[in-house]
């Protein structure tokens, strides 16, 4: 799939959920909306991988084999 492909799916997917909720009643649609708000909390925790990197190796075998 290339990125306009992408991009379509991902806008289909945007529209259908708001079809989707627009038939909810209120107090659920602000539950889905707290929802998508904290799925996107999480995702912005955590750290690249790339950052971890200049921790390879740091950790002796001892150490980690006693894990």
């Amino acid at each position: 799939m290339n990125l306009q492909e992408n991009s379509m799916m991902q806008s289909q997917i945007i529209a259908e959920a708001a079809r989707q909720m627009a038939y909810l009643p209120h107090s659920l649609q602000e539950r889905v909306l707290g929802y998508i708000m904290a799925l996107m909390s999480r995702s912005e925790h955590g750290v690249h991988g790339r950052t971890l990197l200049k921790y390879a190796g740091t950790i002796s075998k001892e150490d980690l084999q006693r894990q």
